[in-house]
């Protein structure tokens, strides 16, 4: 017995305004997958207005994306040609986005197949959230200091966050 699995990738394209008083060049890409009669929607919204590179905000949006779960092992990403072409950028930047994701080891890139979301290694999500639980409470280390918070009192209120 043979068994099909049908990708069907349609992509949308359209202008997103977020900020009245100022007006951004923002760009959103919705991509609808249908798989197995399940439908994944994966929205990856750009600015050009702040001082991240294009590619760094794609990458960082995919690698959310497969923390967060909504992207799992072996799902496949959209084209680097058809991303390119949907959020009207290079294809240079995308390929730069999914090389940043495939040194991270987050996603495998296949001549001719496509890229796919990489076996979700427990140690690499581990060490991913320290890094980024470290920035966060770098960030409240500094803003403690400036207030005059001692350290006790700063782990008196991450325990209580804790709980």
């Amino acid at each position: 017995m043979i068994y099909c699995i049908y990708e069907i990738y349609t992509i949308y394209s359209q202008p997103v305004n977020f900020a009245k008083e100022r007006r951004q060049n923002v760009r959103q890409c919705t991509v609808k997958r249908i798989r197995r009669r399940m439908v994944l929607l994966m929205n990856i919204i750009i600015t050009n207005t702040g001082g991240v590179p294009i590619y760094e905000q794609i990458a960082a949006q995919i690698k959310g994306m497969i923390l967060n779960g909504q992207l799992k092992e072996g799902d496949a990403l959209p084209s680097m040609r058809a991303l390119a072409q949907d959020l009207r950028v290079s294809v240079i930047t995308t390929k730069r986005a999914y090389e940043i994701l495939e040194s991270e080891g987050f996603i495998q890139s296949f001549t001719g197949r496509g890229s796919f979301v990489s076996a979700a290694d427990p140690e690499m999500l581990k060490e991913q959230n320290l890094r980024e639980i470290e920035e966060y409470l770098g960030k409240a280390a500094e803003i403690a200091k400036r207030s005059g918070v001692s350290l006790d009192e700063l782990c008196d209120i991450l325990k209580l966050l804790f709980e």
